[in-house]
């Protein structure tokens, strides 16, 4: 008895270096039924491309078993054949014990490519597996090939576009812990069931099942290795309950990149939409009162590791949890840390009743400067400097009574910085003297209770206002600085008396 491994002839040689190399639409040790059905019928083996036929001779139930689960079913045995083809005779006398993984792993006896006239082709019929469909498993227990069911039938998964958190899902199918799994990028494991079901697979990492992530159609063709998996690494990452929130590698427990536990794992939100008024959600979610919002872009804590689970969130600020919010709950950007949304929550300490769309002046000399500052939900708030300018000022003075002629408008918090969250950002009150309060003026983002709570603004860029400025020059008037004469020097020119 010999086995394939073990010949000589130099054909053979080459099949061995060779073994994962297809010439001509099949794979060396791959198994077909033809002239039957897809459970029986007679067998056919691939050697360097090219189909061949084995013969009965000896043929037995073992040999039957081998066969059938390297072609994901659960168990075969023999039927009687009196086929025969002019294919050549790669096997004779195959002798499998029934633990093999594929048929050229079994004694066999004779040379590959003789023809025998009196042989007689070596035929098999195949059991069903007792298998739940879409039920997962791993070839050798905690690890190995990841096989999924499919009509009574293991099928294996396509390594093609496979990475952690598709290992997440199958690890958390299989009943451990999501974030002790080691995706493999080669054939660790030897041997795998030829046929595939699942291709392309893409997972967000939450999912409680492999069927649940979004997959090519079954039956794409598998150019690359099969999908591995140990669910046997280091627990790291690992979450309570859905929905729990935490800011992760900040300085402080108040800041960092917003992280939600789904289905175990820690996963982050896209900062595409996102603005206080989500903030303001998950700041409430961790204890913070009336808190004040600040909202970071540009990995301001790095990008995070597990998936990304939210897009495109939409809240208006009084939900109790993100999952409450409308607008995508879970992204489509895959394995995209680019974004990652940053949050800092401070407790607002400086909490007094106000009336809705007040405003006041904070922080200047006398009650006609100061920063500016909007009531909404009866907390006061900063306005941000983005856009701020002598239109929206005269509105601020004028809705306060005082001179909204001779005003000026400060970016960069000139009268300090503010101890509430800002309210409204890039306000465009427009040149119309008809506008008498900020509650009546538009932004870039829409309408004014549209845009509340909407901004990109950290601490120093609040907007200040002056009314009622005394003017040392008229406006338009230009003038000649910092020249060697009168006749030259930087011009420059007098806007609204400054």
């Amino acid at each position: 008895m010999t086995r394939l491994q073990d010949l000589v002839v130099p054909f053979v040689t080459v099949l061995i270096f060779n073994f994962h190399t297809s010439v001509s639409g099949c794979e060396t040790g791959e198994v077909q039924l033809v002239d039957g059905g897809s459970y029986y019928g007679e067998v056919q083996v691939c050697i360097a491309g090219t189909w061949g036929r084995v013969c009965r001779n000896g043929w037995d139930n073992n040999d039957a078993n081998v066969v059938c689960r390297q072609l994901g079913y659960l168990s075969g045995y023999t039927t009687y054949s009196s086929q025969t083809s002019n294919l050549p005779i790669f096997l004779d006398y195959v002798g499998c014990d029934g633990t093999e993984l594929n048929i050229l792993d079994c004694d066999h006896y004779g040379n590959i490519g003789d023809y025998y006239s009196y042989c007689y082709d070596a035929k098999v019929n195949c059991q069903y597996a007792s298998c739940t469909e879409g039920s997962v498993r791993l070839s050798e227990g905690m690890e190995g090939y990841v096989e999924t069911c499919h009509s009574g039938r293991w099928y294996g998964v396509c390594r093609h576009s496979w990475d952690y958190k598709d290992a997440f899902v199958v690890c958390r199918e299989l009943g451990y812990p999501a974030t002790a799994a080691v995706q493999y990028t080669s054939n660790e494991f030897g041997r795998h069931l030829q046929e595939t079901y699942l291709y392309n697979v893409l997972c967000f990492g939450n999912e409680s099942s492999l069927l649940n992530c979004q997959n090519s159609s079954p039956g794409s063709t598998c150019s690359s290795n099969r999908a591995a998996v140990r669910c046997a690494g280091e627990i790291t990452g690992v979450c309570g309950n859905d929905g729990t929130v935490r800011l992760a590698d900040g300085e402080d427990s108040n800041e960092g990149r917003v992280e939600i536990c789904s289905n175990g794992v820690w996963g982050t939100v896209v900062y595409s939409g996102w603005d206080s008024r989500e903030g303001e959600v998950i700041c409430r979610q961790l204890g913070y009162q009336n808190p004040n919002v600040y909202i970071y872009d540009n990995l301001e804590f790095g990008p995070g590791t597990g998936p990304v689970l939210f897009i495109s969130l939409d809240c208006d600020g009084s939900e109790a949890s993100l999952y409450d919010c409308s607008g995508s709950h879970y992204s489509t950007v895959g394995n995209s840390h680019y974004s990652d949304a940053g949050l800092r929550c401070e407790q607002n300490t400086n909490f007094e009743s106000c009336v809705n769309y007040a405003v006041r002046l904070v922080g200047g000399e006398d009650d006609k400067e100061g920063r500016v500052e909007i009531c909404y939900n009866s907390v006061w708030g900063s306005v941000c400097d983005d856009g701020w300018g002598i239109y929206d000022a005269r509105v601020v003075c004028r809705q306060l009574g005082l001179d909204s002629d001779t005003v000026q408008a400060y970016p960069n918090a000139y009268f300090g910085e503010g101890l509430g969250p800002f309210h409204l950002s890039y306000v465009n009150c427009g040149s119309s003297t008809s506008l008498s309060t900020l509650s009546s003026c538009s932004t870039s983002y829409g309408t004014f209770l549209s845009s509340l709570g909407i901004h990109h603004c950290k601490r120093g860029e609040e907007a200040g206002v002056r009314c009622g400025v005394d003017h040392d020059c008229s406006h338009g008037d230009i003038k000649l600085v910092d020249g060697s004469s009168k006749y030259e020097g930087r011009v420059e020119v007098c806007v609204d008396g400054a």
